[in-house]
């Protein structure tokens, strides 16, 4: 069985309103789960839209939780403690699923690469990649560029992923242990969360792999949870810095070991790839 797990959060203001993302999300989900029995679990955070929710989900396997700001990864860990299936997804209520079945895809990397736990679908690496002026306020973070193989190759394994969507396997992110929460900074949707419990996967001995679909998500739909101004993006900046801050702390001590063990095996298992170290 796969297990879906969204955190919802929709202000209803003339810069977001998700409501119409609800039918639309599960809809996809149900053409990606083609053949496989399946649960969607929701963190609704900003306790809206619950008609919404009771229509739609009348017919579907699951459960809607209501919280107040409770914050992504801590939604997702609790979502994991509901979860019964034997894969465990997490997506963001922006973010519409691709139109076909690409959980077989997943499920098939799942079988061909056994030490493989933890996938990630999403473009672009670690939330780090996004924000290169929080490298220059933070020289020290610079050592936490891992190499990955090239942007542009299909599949390999990764030191970063962002987590729109992960995909686990259950018994993988039991091993890992959940996100860390003391990651998260009040208001600030951007953590280095993601990027760490990649890090915990590898020091568990669990691979991690970075996968491009043959058709991506549609991103940022039903606009931004929060105006930004530029009070707002200066928090946003500070707190971001402080969360890479934790994450050195945290892990510097290991990229050495697992920055040699994500190389050899993308030159073993995946020779068609160039490996590189990531540049500012």
């Amino acid at each position: 069985m796969i297990s879906y797990c969204i955190n919802y959060f929709n202000p209803n203001n003339s810069d977001c309103n998700r409501k119409g993302n609800i039918e639309i999300i599960i809809n996809r989900l149900k053409k990606a789960s083609n053949n496989h029995d399946f649960e969607i679990l929701w963190n609704n955070d900003s306790s809206s839209d619950k008609e919404e929710f009771d229509k739609c989900m009348k017919d579907i396997k699951g459960n809607v939780f209501y919280s107040n700001n409770k914050g992504e990864f801590a939604a997702y860990n609790l979502l994991f403690k509901h979860a019964q299936g034997d894969y465990i997804v997490t997506l963001q209520d922006d973010d519409i699923p691709s139109d076909y079945n690409w959980m077989d895809e997943c499920i098939h990397l799942f079988k061909k690469y056994k030490n493989v736990g933890l996938i990630g679908l999403k473009n672009g690496g670690s939330i780090m990649h996004f924000c290169p002026v929080k490298i220059k306020e933070f020289p020290e973070a610079r050592k936490l560029r891992w190499p990955d193989g090239n942007e542009d190759a299909k599949i390999f394994y990764a030191g970063w992923l962002n987590t729109g969507p992960f995909i686990f396997k259950k018994k993988a992110l039991k091993k890992i242990g959940y996100f860390d929460e003391s990651f998260k900074i009040p208001n600030n949707p951007f953590t280095s969360t993601d990027a760490d419990i990649v890090v915990q996967a590898w020091l568990k001995d669990i691979h991690v792999l970075k996968y491009k679909l043959n058709k991506d998500f549609e991103r940022g739909v039903g606009g931004h949870g929060s105006k930004i101004n530029e009070n707002v993006r200066k928090l946003r900046v500070d707190g971001l810095l402080n969360s890479f801050k934790c994450y050195w702390v945290k892990n510097i001590k290991y990229k050495e070991t697992i920055e040699k063990k994500i190389k050899e095996l993308n030159e073993k298992d995946f020779k068609n790839i160039s490996i590189k170290d990531r540049k500012e």
